[in-house]
């Protein structure tokens, strides 16, 4: 499977990781220099843009996002000019129940799928299997 994974943080980077060696192809993205740099060093495949990152995925894409509750909506922002209809976003944020409810009212009106997938286990459970809360 091929997964687009936003957000390297040390939670995200450890849960990339792990998806990579379980066989899955994760092509990643972070919004910032740095932890692009710490996810090439762990040996992942970072790209610099989200353009490069959704190119190397073909329609429908699966896309795990990774970052602060408090980040999501940006994050989603940026990705909107990206995704097509048939493609699937899983915010890891840990986010408020009513603030998912209307990602995926929002996305759902461009044929896009939203999965609400709290994550719990810091990072010692994103690298050896993390609890999914699936909302």
């Amino acid at each position: 499977m091929k997964i687009i994974y936003i957000g390297l943080g040390k939670m995200g980077k450890g849960m990339a990781l792990l998806m990579q060696e379980k066989g899955h192809e994760v092509f990643c993205f972070n919004r910032s220099e740095e932890g692009r740099a710490v996810g090439r060093k762990a040996g992942l495949k970072v790209f610099d843009t989200l353009e490069e990152t959704f190119q190397k995925v073909e329609v429908p894409r699966l896309v795990f996002v990774m970052v602060s509750h408090q980040g999501v909506d940006e994050v989603l922002n940026d990705l909107k000019p990206f995704l097509k209809e048939g493609d699937a976003v899983i915010d890891g944020g840990n986010c408020f129940y009513k603030d998912s409810i209307r990602r995926a009212s929002e996305l759902r009106s461009v044929g896009v799928n939203f999965l609400d997938i709290g994550v719990s286990g810091g990072p010692g459970g994103a690298r050896n299997g993390a609890c999914l809360m699936i909302g």
